[in-house]
């Protein structure tokens, strides 16, 4: 009697794919938009605490 084991491991150890252009940058992405947030928080809150 033969066992069935399942298809073979991949070849190439585990990659991932090519990589997108985005991939590269997501550290640069993910910075701009948090510093888009505090700009907008902040220019919410300077227009509202304004004196009368």
């Amino acid at each position: 009697m033969s066992e069935t084991k399942g298809p073979p491991p991949p070849k190439g150890g585990g990659t991932r794919g090519p990589q997108l252009p985005i991939d590269d940058n997501i550290y640069i992405l993910l910075l701009l938009g948090l510093l888009l947030g505090i700009y907008y928080i902040v220019k919410k809150y300077r227009s509202s605490d304004s004196p009368v």
